[in-house]
């Protein structure tokens, strides 16, 4: 019988592959073994794993020269780093890439050999470790002189229908600058308008919570500074429904018309006067209210939760902006005659860290397959969007983080097209 390690025997040629989340309980490095043992953190089970040899990626790769996979995987200057080495950093959260199913030393066991493997987490690590049914990851560099770089990652949480007896709930808990924690939160609306079980605009409506100035010490001067901080979710629901939070601009004045608009349909109230100039817009907003009123048009209100990137991971996700496996985070769509890029979404996994002050950032994101298939939020059907839930937690002493200015910037979803679309 041919070993374990025979190239010829665990090979799987067309074999689909898979990035898997694994929460490893064992390494057992023995040179006849080689594998680990751990909890597959999306599904619960538990398997063996161990990484490929040279000859099986060549078999997988038959294009690729021996050159190139010894230096990936044995000479190289970021050689792939050996299983020994992540146990000696104490990875207890380990991320496989292009992994294929095998025959393992366990029979009764799944099995399976992996190209790269990547640490997310160390037993040393504060860490929250999010499944996440709709993600996105937005990076931008700043190219021009003063700008600075965008990155983070947007959660999606499910949408509740809109009714007159839960809609004030709805704002309030949805606006919550804290999390069920009490930790300081980063919310978005969404503002989920469905006609015949379909998405009545062409892009949905997203409604920022207002801020406040704080007063923090500044070490520099010695003295008090002001700082903007998201503001509590009463402030924010007070200034959208009086009419009294100025738009940032267009897109936003529209979006405020639309939501006020539909939020006094639900009510029951008169229609809010529209604040924007254009008469296609005003046109737009009643009809919304109307529709909304006779409910034609049902109104589901959803959730995005913003998280930034830590100091260091910053660094590193920005160096990936612009590569393949993150194009799909925005993809082309038509509007009119325009086609542009607008923000889509995929199943995914966050590791946040804490700073001090209990706000979470993000220490890594990736999404469940390598190169998965992403959508706008237009298309989806948020209201059976699982909730993000934890898969993993890892509580030790805080430690203390630095970070010179957190970046709660955030994307546009969808187009610019204010049309109506019923």
């Amino acid at each position: 019988m041919s070993s374990k390690f025979d190239a010829n025997s665990s090979i799987a040629k067309n074999r689909p592959t898979e990035r898997l989340f694994v929460e490893v309980t064992k390494y057992d490095l023995a040179k006849t073994t080689g594998f680990v043992t751990g909890r597959n953190l999306i599904t619960g089970e538990v398997i063996d794993i161990r990484l490929n040899t040279v000859d099986e990626r060549l078999s997988d790769r038959p294009s690729a020269s021996k050159k190139s996979v010894d230096s990936a995987y044995v000479s190289g200057a970021y050689a792939r780093e050996t299983l020994e080495k992540k146990h000696n950093r104490k990875s207890n959260i380990l991320v496989f890439d292009d992994c294929v199913s095998i025959e393992g030393p366990d029979k009764t066991i799944t099995a399976y050999r992996s190209h790269w493997p990547t640490a997310m987490s160390a037993e040393s690590t504060q860490i929250k470790i999010l499944e996440a049914e709709a993600m996105h990851i937005k990076l931008k560099k700043g190219l021009e002189e003063g700008s600075r770089d965008t990155a983070y990652v947007e959660v999606v949480h499910p949408s509740v229908k809109a009714e007159r007896d839960n809609v004030d709930h709805l704002l309030s808990s949805i606006f919550s600058n804290k999390d069920e924690d009490g930790n300081p939160a980063h919310p978005a609306i969404l503002l989920d308008l469905r006609f015949k079980g379909g998405a009545a605009l062409p892009n949905l409506p997203r409604i920022y919570p207002d801020t406040v100035q704080e007063a923090v010490y500044d070490s520099a001067t010695g003295g008090m500074k002001s700082i903007s901080i998201t503001a509590p979710a009463e402030v924010t629901v007070k200034r959208l429904l009086d009419g009294s939070r100025e738009p940032k601009n267009g897109r936003d004045a529209i979006n405020l018309d639309y939501f006020r608009a539909v939020i006094a349909a639900v009510k029951g109230e008169e229609q809010p006067d529209p604040t924007s100039p254009s008469a296609k817009v005003r046109s737009n907003t009643a009809s919304l209210y109307q529709m909304v009123k006779d409910k034609t048009i049902d109104v589901h209100l959803g959730k995005i939760s913003t998280y930034s990137f830590g100091p260091q991971a910053r660094k590193t996700y920005i160096n990936e902006a612009d590569k393949k496996h993150m194009s799909g985070f925005h993809v082309n769509r038509k509007n009119g005659e325009e086609v542009r890029p607008v923000a889509a979404f995929a199943h995914g996994v966050v590791a946040l860290g804490q700073f001090e002050d209990g706000t979470y950032y993000v220490r890594d994101a990736k999404t469940i397959e390598a190169y998965p298939s992403t959508k706008p939020l237009n298309e989806m059907n948020l209201s059976t969007v699982q909730s993000p839930k934890v898969i993993f937690e890892n509580k030790i002493a805080k430690q203390s983080e630095l970070i010179a200015e957190k970046d709660n910037k955030q994307s546009l979803d969808n187009s610019d097209d204010n049309r109506l679309q019923f």
